[in-house]
């Protein structure tokens, strides 16, 4: 049986996915852009020069290493959102008839290449003595991405 959190990050995933624009650009990273260089306007000389994204990235990085946003409540599934909106901003770009005509091509050089991680990785991690679970999320991390 599914517990509550699991409903509920399906709940706020159909919340949020109305807030994906089809140009793959959330409409609160866009106000929250606009807001942050409309105060940043008036700074002196090189600080105005900065891009937005660098200013947001600043802040996120100073308020993440506060002791109140140390651990948050509901941050694990905050984040499994914000990657369920990633890959439907990257996937909603994508035509299946283009994906069928590419993959046959596609698909056996990326089992060769994944074949291969897989021989070195597991192989190289069973020489040094570590365990199945770090090496499998350690493969995940190196092919899947995020």
């Amino acid at each position: 049986m599914l517990d509550r959190r699991w409903w509920l990050h399906s709940v706020l995933l159909f919340l949020v996915l109305p807030w994906v624009h089809f140009s793959g650009h959330s409409c609160l990273q866009g106000h929250l852009g606009k807001t942050l260089g409309g105060l940043l306007g008036p700074l002196p000389g090189w600080a105005g020069n900065i891009p937005a994204v660098l200013w947001l990235t600043t802040l996120a990085l100073i308020l993440g290493h506060s002791q109140r946003f140390r651990k948050p409540e509901g941050a694990l599934q905050l984040g499994n959102l914000a990657l369920h909106v990633f890959f439907v901003v990257i996937g909603i770009w994508s035509r299946v008839s283009e994906i069928i005509a590419v993959g046959a091509g596609v698909f056996p050089y990326t089992v060769v290449v994944v074949g291969l991680h897989g021989l070195f990785v597991y192989g190289l991690g069973r020489a040094l003595k570590f365990d199945v679970g770090s090496l499998s999320v350690a493969s995940q991390a190196a092919v899947g991405g995020p």
